[in-house]
């Protein structure tokens, strides 16, 4: 209806609403009021036919008129937008479909042969690639503005219309539209999330099918691509986009998630507690462990020390050693094991974050490389006190700080390959930056040559040989070629230190250990005979002092330690047992004795050593006072011969030990060389509850006994004898670290010529001292015996010496009636033995003598008549 129409129409109701009060008075006039005159009624004249005024219409009936065609026209725009939904849902699936396609047929390029069908395709597949990209781009869009097609209900009529009555079914219809606007909305905006989520998953699979077919274009195609050209800026630049458009859906999905987590119900926050409690856990655990942990290890290895220190350790010990590797990487250890934890407790929907992966691959990138470089720095620091000394000239934390710098350069390198390749595949940015990765070299290079360059020189300085590269080094510190100088003569340091390492690494093994003492030894004996100087053979207190029958004044941590504690848990039992300890002689099992019966209340020390009859060695093993709890029955092979019959003292002995005290533990000590008899005589017999065997000890522990007992006798004894003929050239520090590594190599030396045997390494070693004019000791080289003459020896004088061994200490007379040799002839092969130095006599009892026991052994095992124990 046009303005002046409607004006029209009000002026007429003006009209009418003006009128109406003074015809409303003319009817109701109150009854017996005059009536007016009658008046004259005209003749009815003839009207034109014109059609008559149209009525008055209600505006309000013609204003919800109008509403109703709005809401109209409003649902059925509604109705096609929905038809369109629906049709850009079904969309979703033919899309999908279609890039399955695509990779079906990037499957059937791969398998071709013809590179330029596949140059074509790798391009058709790039073209869809882009046009996938920006649909992500343009949804990306419409989400981040709000974009919508889904109309919007029209403003409500002003002037209070749809309160009236009539405006009922008008205010339903708008209800009911307003309810298909909000679905239509809502699922507008699903729609739009799940065409984002598919362009992305489109964009990924296809990609991943581009990269895959990289590697069966042609080479000229392939180079181009990953060179730097225009064409592999072109693939940078989409590669670039690529990353960029998966960074701003992850960034919509975490803002989509926020704005959700606003709506929480009490379910939702339930749920979140419930993740979230182990995190707090973790991470309260994580900062009692960093508050205790160190401090705790740092106990541990102080206990070490001064136990090692108590026992004559004049390096740090295996236990020691590892407690100080420990305590160099729990550091690092702690924050990867924090890390895995959260990883692993992290909800599913904040792992697949894009932030959070990305964080993840840059944390451990980190945690990785600092665990890494606090393994070489404590294997190092760790290698730099074996042996008793540390690095020397280097300044604190140098190194720690060198390796740092390596590390992250490695971490940042290796974080760029990581996320290029997760994000984007290994295309031509992932080529671009492992190929301009070695460009971090120079830098790195740089600052740590200006780090080292003055301990650089300083070492080389010191070296007393030098190669050809070293000498240029040292040569040119100064000037343009000062920093080639350094990084030259740093990386010869380097490879000596690691062939150093290396040769350690191999010591781990026997053969090789064993190997290296034979080396040793024959040029320790080509240097002796080159010394003009003449020394005399060490003698008096001294000598004795390192005598294994000197009983030690401090103890040293070896195997027999294992074998105090099994007797004593025993003691603690209270159950009684009959054990049995088999060792050669010099292995401490006597030490061990000692030892346990200072260490167990109620210990009671038999040695059958001792002279006396069979009476006397009865009595004394079975009579013992009340509380009586460990016997220690030292020299039991005394007990027995190794003779037809020769078993009842030790039957007796053995059957009365479990009916005297059967509450107590019986601890037996057996020769070595008279168990396997003992043991075929009554092989089915259970004559020990536990059969306990000495171990040889390790090349640390003879260094530690030869230290203690050097120390006990009063001697430092110097190793100057055993450098080289120009010892006098060198300088103080490498002369004083030839000395050290000559102190370590003899040890090893005499500790493969022990073969483990505590006892023969202290015999050898005291045979290999000797004294200067000024009383000065000097190490030269091993006193070895000739063998030919016991090796002549008739049969008969090796059964003598395996009874000795079997026996020891023995009479003449028991030596006649286990052999079953004349006595005269018994008696000759004593004196002969005497006379050659092989056996000892003391008090009228023999015994092989300390510094011939190794290699009398050695000759009876060649003549099978010794076996070694299994």
């Amino acid at each position: 209806m046009a303005l002046r129409d409607r004006l029209g129409w009000l002026l007429v109701l003006a009209g009418m609403w003006v009128s109406a009060p003074a015809m409303a008075e003319t009817e109701t006039a109150t009854p017996g009021a005059a009536m007016p005159a009658p008046v004259a009624v005209e003749a009815p004249r003839e009207v034109p036919s014109t059609p008559p005024p149209p009525e008055p219409i209600d505006e309000a009936a013609g204003l919800l008129a109008l509403e109703r065609q709005r809401l109209a026209d409003v649902a059925a725009e509604l109705t096609a937008v929905g038809q369109s939904l629906v049709d850009r849902r079904a969309a979703l699936a033919v899309g999908r479909a279609e890039v399955t396609g695509w990779q079906q047929r990037a499957v059937d390029w791969r398998a071709s042969a013809d590179t330029a069908d596949t140059d074509a395709a790798y391009d058709n597949l790039r073209s869809v690639l882009r046009t996938r990209r920006e649909a992500l781009s343009r949804h990306l869009d419409h989400l981040a503005e709000g974009h919508s097609i889904v109309p919007r209900l029209p403003a409500e009529p002003a002037g209070g219309l749809l309160s009236l009555p009539a405006a009922v079914g008008v205010l339903e219809e708008r209800t009911r539209l307003a309810g298909s606007v909000a679905t239509l909305r809502r699922e507008e905006l699903a729609l739009q999330k799940d065409e984002a989520a598919a362009a992305l998953e489109a964009i990924s699979a296809l990609n991943a099918d581009r990269l895959e077919l990289l590697e069966h274009l042609s080479p000229t195609k392939r180079d181009r691509i990953t060179g730097f050209n225009r064409a592999a800026l072109d693939q940078a630049g989409a590669e670039a986009w690529h990353l960029a458009l998966i960074a701003r859906y992850h960034a919509f999905v975490i803002r989509d998630w926020v704005t959700q987590s606003t709506h929480w119900q009490p379910a939702t926050l339930w749920w979140l507690l419930s993740e979230t409690a182990p995190l707090v856990l973790v991470l309260a655990l994580f900062v009692w462990l960093r508050r205790f942990s160190t401090a705790w290890l740092l106990q541990v290895e102080r206990q070490l020390a001064d136990r090692e220190r108590a026992g004559g350790y004049g390096v740090a010990g295996r236990p020691r050693r590892a407690v100080q590797f420990i305590i160099g990487i729990v550091r690092p250890v702690e924050w990867i094991l924090l890390f895995e934890a959260v990883a692993w407790l992290l909800p599913a929907t904040v792992a697949g974050w894009l932030e959070v992966r990305v964080a993840m691959v840059i944390i451990g990138w980190a945690l990785a490389v600092s665990l890494v470089v606090h393994i070489i720095n404590a294997s190092l620091a760790v290698a730099g006190t074996r042996h008793g000394r540390a690095w020397q000239g280097i300044p604190d934390g140098l190194r720690l700080r060198s390796l740092k710098l390596v590390g992250h350069a490695v971490a940042a390198i290796g974080v760029l390959l990581s996320l290029t390749a997760e994000l984007v595949g290994n295309g031509t940015v992932y080529h671009w930056v492992l190929t301009l990765s070695w460009l971090v070299i120079w830098p790195v290079g740089y600052q740590l040559v200006q780090w080292w360059r003055g301990v650089v020189f300083t070492r080389l300085g010191r070296l007393h040989r030098r190669n050809a590269v070293e000498r240029w080094a040292l040569e040119n510190r100064e000037g343009a070629a000062a920093a080639a100088a350094v990084a030259v003569g740093g990386g010869s340091l380097l490879l000596n230190g690691g062939l150093r390492m290396a040769r350690r690494a191999l010591d781990g093994f026997d053969i090789v250990r064993r190997a290296h003492a034979v080396v040793f030894r024959q040029e320790i004996d080509r240097l002796s005979r080159g010394n003009p100087v003449v020394k005399k053979p060490m003698t008096g207190p001294a000598l004795e002092g390192l005598s294994p029958a000197t009983v030690s004044t401090a103890w040293i941590a070896c195997p027999a330690d294992a074998v105090i504690d099994e007797v004593v848990a025993a003691t603690t039992r209270g159950q009684g047992a009959v054990l049995a300890l088999v060792g050669y002689r010099g292995t401490g099992k006597s030490s061990v004795l000692r030892a346990l019966a200072n260490r167990v209340d109620g210990a009671v020390y038999v040695d059958c050593a001792l002279t006396g009859d069979e009476a006397d060695l009865e009595h004394r093993c079975l009579v013992h006072p009340p509380g009586t709890r460990l016997v220690l029955v030292d020299d039991a092979q005394r007990l027995f011969k190794p003779a037809i019959g020769g078993l009842h003292l030790f039957d007796r002995i053995h059957a009365q030990s479990r009916v005297r005290l059967p509450d107590a533990v019986w601890l037996f000590v057996l020769e070595e060389t008279s168990w396997p008899f003992l043991s075929r005589a009554r092989d089915q017999l259970p004559l020990f509850d536990r059969v306990m065997r000495m171990k040889p000890w390790s090349e640390e522990g003879i260094a530690a006994l030869l230290a203690a007992r050097s120390a006990q006798a009063g001697i430092d004894p110097a190793f100057d004898d055993l450098l080289g003929a120009d010892s006098d050239a060198i300088d103080a520090d490498t002369r004083l670290e030839e000395l050290e590594n000559r102190r370590d190599w003899f040890s090893r030396l005499l500790w493969d010529h022990a073969r483990g045997n505590p006892g023969l390494a202290l015999e050898a070693w005291r045979r290999s001292l000797v004294v200067d004019d000024a009383g000065k000791v000097f190490v030269r080289t091993l006193a070895s015996q000739d063998l030919r003459y016991l090796e002549r020896l008739p049969i008969a004088a090796h059964f003598l010496l395996r009874t000795l061994l079997q026996m020891e200490p023995v009479t003449r007379d028991e030596l006649a009636e286990v052999t079953r040799l004349p006595a005269a002839e018994v008696a000759s092969q004593l004196a002969a033995g005497l006379l050659e130095g092989f056996i000892d006599e003391r008090d009228g009892r023999y015994a092989v003598s300390w510094c011939w026991l190794r290699s009398v052994r050695g000759v009876l095992e060649r003549q099978h008549l010794l076996v070694e124990p299994q």
